[in-house]
């Protein structure tokens, strides 16, 4: 069997560093969500994408 080697997929890793969990029942908060959004947002910025 031949594998495809797929360069456009990649893959971002959700690192809790600096995340209180302090949503309920140790869910993240406001604060974390705010904190993800910008981390995933920093990181779709350096995605080569074409629309």
């Amino acid at each position: 069997m031949v594998r495809e080697r797929h360069d456009r997929v990649r893959y971002w890793y959700q690192d809790s560093t600096g995340l209180d969990h302090g949503g309920c029942r140790w869910h993240p908060s406001r604060r974390d969500h705010e904190l993800i959004a910008d981390r995933l947002g920093a990181f779709l910025a350096t995605a080569p994408v074409r629309w």
